[in-house]
């Protein structure tokens, strides 16, 4: 590879970090607190829900607001729970904070990659939550900070976000970084839109239904110090 990259932006959940886990213990935590039995039923629904209406963000049809309340109200009126979706939504996030466990490998790679490249995290997430998680991380200290689309008001793929990521990066030319990221919909599609190459981490070996071309695909994330 002949392209000369200084900079490398990562997504966040199920990129870096073990979403699935922080998720798990998240719910199993308030659920516990609120006096509530959690099903196996209760949440794969949650989190096909919670999955749906992240996507309806993408595509700007909900705001954020929407996303912090809405899944829980879904699920208690599917499943005839008598809560206070917001009440319980506040305890969710206050849980969720704390789950900074990373995938397999990812410290090793992002130290390999450290002394080479810059590095600054992009996530379509809730602020106090992404927030919290990047501080307590023990990534914290290979990056250079993260960006947040609650915060900056724009949302992967739309690209002003990648627009604003460049500047917070002190605007190097765009053929200076590489997106990494797991999500074609949002870090792909951003990227492509945006002008900027990317990385696909296709860790589930999906196939990629739509005319989207990453610069590069992988496997997994060790793959990233091979390719770069």
């Amino acid at each position: 590879m002949n392209k000369c990259y200084k900079w490398i932006f990562f997504d966040a959940d199920d990129t870096l970090f073990d979403f699935g886990s922080a998720e798990d213990f998240a719910l199993e935590q308030v659920f516990k607190s609120f006096d509530l039995v959690l099903s196996d039923e209760i949440r794969r629904d949650y989190k096909e829900i919670s999955r749906s209406l992240f996507s309806q963000l993408e595509q700007k049809m909900i705001s954020i607001a929407d996303v912090r309340v809405k899944r829980f109200e879904i699920l208690f009126s599917k499943f005839g729970i008598e809560k206070d979706a917001r009440k319980v939504s506040e305890d969710y996030l206050v849980k969720l904070a704390q789950g900074s466990k990373l995938l397999p490998c990812v410290e090793s790679v992002i130290k390999g990659l450290y002394k080479k490249y810059k590095m600054l995290i992009i996530t379509n997430g809730i602020s106090e939550v992404q927030t919290k998680r990047f501080e307590s991380s023990t990534l914290r200290k290979y990056f250079e900070g993260i960006v947040i689309s609650e915060s900056i008001g724009y949302f992967k793929p739309d690209q002003r976000f990648f627009d604003h990521a460049i500047k917070i990066a002190g605007s190097p030319e765009k053929r200076e970084v590489l997106i990494v990221g797991d999500s074609l919909s949002s870090d792909i599609a951003g990227g492509i839109n945006s002008g900027i190459d990317t990385c696909w981490l296709n860790s589930k070996l999906e196939s990629n239904p739509v005319t989207l071309k990453p610069t590069y695909e992988i496997y997994s994330i060790e793959q990233l110090l091979g390719l770069l």
